[in-house]
């Protein structure tokens, strides 16, 4: 696939910032509008652009900061079909923890499940620590 015009992809990757300053000033429902109208101006089809699926990835994980784990289900399981969001371990740690707070629990597993690979577990240093004692609780033989 050829590479997005300078101008256009500059514009997406100007509301993507906008987002994420957003994002850490904690203002959820702005940062989300500014992910989105990033993703709006995405060519069809989004899911073959990078760029998309960093912006779909970006407004899960917002949904799922601001608490809207059955939105967050939605679009990360978007993010988590698309050629750069495959085997994500972030896509399916966030689709793991939304599915969890909406009580899928054994979707929720085997999202997490699949970013433990070799007994790393680092992904979940940052996290609540709730979401590692869930997945131990479920694959209890993991070393």
């Amino acid at each position: 696939m050829p590479a997005l015009p300078a101008k256009l992809f500059d514009e997406i990757e100007a509301l993507a910032n906008a987002g994420d300053t957003l994002y850490e000033a904690g203002d959820y429902k702005a940062a989300i509008a500014k992910y989105k109208a990033g993703y709006a101006l995405v060519p069809a089809p989004k899911e073959e652009w990078e760029i998309g699926t960093s912006l779909l990835i970006a407004i899960g994980d917002t949904q799922f900061a601001a608490g809207e784990f059955a939105k967050a289900v939605e679009t990360l399981t978007a993010a988590s079909f698309t050629p750069s969001g495959m085997g994500n371990p972030f896509v399916h740690l966030r689709l793991g923890q939304s599915l969890f707070e909406t009580g899928e629990l054994d979707l929720a597993a085997e999202s997490l499940q699949r970013i433990r690979g070799h007994g790393d577990d680092s992904i979940f240093e940052d996290e609540d620590p709730k979401y590692l004692a869930f997945l131990q609780s479920r694959v209890p033989n993991h070393n």
